[in-house]
This record gives C-alpha cells, sequence and structure tokens, in this order.
C-alpha cells in the first residue's frame, strides 16, 4: 500500500507516503530506491518532503538524489 501511494496522481499523498516511509527505510531497503526513483516528481511540495525523508538514509544513491 505504502509504494502504491507513493505513485499516487495526488501530490498530498505522495507527501504523506514519504512520511511515512522515513520510518521503513531500514527494515526495507528497496524503498529507498522508489524514493530515489522520485527525485524529478512534478510537483515542488513533493520533491521538498522527499528531500527531508532522505535525510533519514545514508547511501551514495540517496546523497546524489538530495543534490539534484
Amino acid at each position: 500500500v505504502l509504494t502504491a501511494n507513493l505513485k499516487h496522481e495526488v501530490p498530498g499523498v505522495r507527501q504523506v507516503a514519504l512520511r511515512i516511509a522515513e520510518a521503513h527505510l531500514k527494515p526495507f531497503p528497496n524503498l529507498e530506491k522508489t524514493l530515489v526513483a522520485m527525485a524529478d516528481d512534478a510537483d515542488a511540495g513533493v520533491r521538498f518532503q522527499l528531500l527531508c525523508s532522505l535525510g533519514f538514509a545514508q547511501s551514495p544513491a540517496a546523497e546524489q538524489a538530495r543534490l539534484a
């Protein structure tokens, strides 16, 4: 359900899903790949929340997405 909401058509749903995803990055490492792939989201609010959420991830891919 979480990954489906990360791709939801409504930006606010994606933002909330990103906040929820923060707590699940360690137990579900593949979730980080999904978040990193959202770096080019059309909505500025989603991209800002992604920047904040990726602060919980320490991988090189997450760092690269934060700098994009």
